[in-house]
């Protein structure tokens, strides 16, 4: 189990982090300078956070009301750097047996299984600049593991590696997390990565820790913005009630019928869930104007608005290639805005 409840004043930035996790792999996913990696090198000891406390397992790390603080070393947490941070002039087998904390009588024969557990045998010998970017992250990995750490940080772990090779490595950590059963914080802003490696997530924005959220829960029903945007979604508006049941979505300029509204500072649309059809449906059925079409690798991204209005507002629609190749060519085409699939979010 691990407890973070720790604030931080870097004059310019606050950051306020607060959750728990238990033995599962923990996401914490946000934009660049969120507090993602500041966050990380708090629960490492790396940095000293101003107050608050960091358990894990039933030992406190950090608590400014005790003045415990402990030394990075002392820890028994495995952070792997995005640049690996390998000894340039030492081989591989050398890089891993500094891992092995004091004096160790069995330190080579550890070293010697944990090169065979993590297919570096044929390296052992190679210094860091003569093996390949997946073999790095192997041999940081092996460096952590050796010194039986409780908990492991994994910072934007795939962003040294060619993104062909991202996905063998990230087959190879998963595999690694579950066999030794550690638990892991994985930081990232890629929440494709983040969807497929972790149990939970906390989004992060501006230093701030939002609430935790099991994965599949967050992406299908995010709560915030914040949330909803890192999850995916392309399309967002605030409401301005117009009458009973009808209301004005003012970034998307159109008029929408909510049977079942719910009080809001925003509401989200999911660019893949809006249909494109060639014929009046409903209330949300609006007769289409393209303002932009472009072409992806498998499909196609339109910017599209009410055919007759003016304004600026406009949403985004995704959808396959081989559907819209079929759809541009009729006479005349609607979008459809599936109350049931909007989602009501808070700031």
């Amino acid at each position: 189990m691990l407890e973070v409840n720790i604030l931080k004043n870097f004059g310019n930035f606050k950051l306020d982090v607060d959750f728990k996790s238990d033995d599962d792999v923990l996401g914490i996913l946000g934009a660049s300078g969120s507090g993602k990696s500041l966050t990380l090198k708090c629960i490492a000891g790396i940095i000293k956070p101003d107050s608050g406390k960091i358990v894990l397992n039933g030992r406190e790390l950090f608590n400014s009301d005790k003045k415990i603080n402990l030394k990075p070393q002392e820890r028994r947490v495995g952070f792997l750097f995005q640049d690996y941070a390998l000894f340039p002039n030492m081989s591989v087998y050398e890089n891993i047996k500094t891992g092995i904390r004091g004096q160790n009588k069995d330190a080579d024969e550890i070293v010697s299984k944990k090169l065979e557990e993590m297919n570096l045998i044929g390296v052992k010998d190679n210094r860091p600049d003569e093996i390949s970017g997946g073999e790095k992250q192997r041999a940081a990995l092996a460096r952590i593991l050796v010194n039986d750490a409780e908990l492991l940080l994994l910072d934007e772990p795939y962003s040294a590696i060619d993104g062909y090779l991202r996905w063998l490595i990230e087959l190879e950590i998963k595999s690694m997390i579950e066999k030794y059963k550690i638990p892991t914080l994985f930081v990232s802003h890629d929440r494709d990565e983040v969807y497929r490696m972790c149990d939970s997530i906390v989004i992060m924005k501006n230093g701030f820790s939002e609430e935790m959220k099991k994965t599949k829960d967050l992406f299908k029903n995010p709560v915030t913005i914040s949330a909803a945007e890192l999850s995916g979604c392309k399309n967002f508006s605030p409401l301005e009630k117009i009458d009973n049941n009808l209301y004005f979505a003012k970034n998307w300029g159109i008029n929408l019928k909510l049977l079942n509204y719910k009080k809001c500072d925003a509401v989200g649309m999911r660019s893949h869930y809006i249909e494109i059809v060639d014929k009046k449906i409903d209330e949300n059925t609006y007769p289409l104007e393209i303002i932009k079409e472009i072409e992806e690798l498998f499909g196609y991204c339109l910017i599209v608005r009410e055919k007759g209005t003016s304004g600026d507002g406009y949403l985004r629609i995704d959808l396959e290639k081989e559907k819209w190749t079929d759809l541009r060519s009729r006479d005349e085409l609607f979008f459809r805005i599936d109350e049931e699939k909007l989602i009501y979010l808070e700031k």
